[in-house]
């Protein structure tokens, strides 16, 4: 799978589980928890693209996506929840 449709299905698995249309993308991500899975699935996929973020989306730097990258790390250490999350979206991106 290209990164183009690698970034696609992560961005349709995220909000098919919060129940919210493409469209909504920027108010999804306004969520830290929502913002910190985004980050961490493309991460985990290679299609974690700076430039492309901050162009595009509400990052504002090459800085603030590390640090959001980061502290997603640290909580997906810590909450469980989160973690169950994670996995969820994980598994669901692998079987789409």
């Amino acid at each position: 799978m290209i990164k183009i449709e690698r970034y696609r299905v992560i961005i349709e698995v995220l909000c098919r589980h919060y129940e919210m249309s493409d469209l909504d993308l920027m108010t999804l991500l306004k969520n830290k928890e929502c913002k910190y899975l985004f980050l961490l699935l493309l991460s985990e996929y290679g299609c974690l693209e700076k430039e492309k973020l901050v162009s595009e989306l509400i990052f504002s730097s090459n800085k603030s996506i590390n640090y959001n990258l980061k502290k997603a790390e640290e909580k997906l250490l810590i909450n469980k929840q989160f973690r169950d999350n994670y996995s969820i979206l994980e598994k669901t991106v692998k079987n789409d």
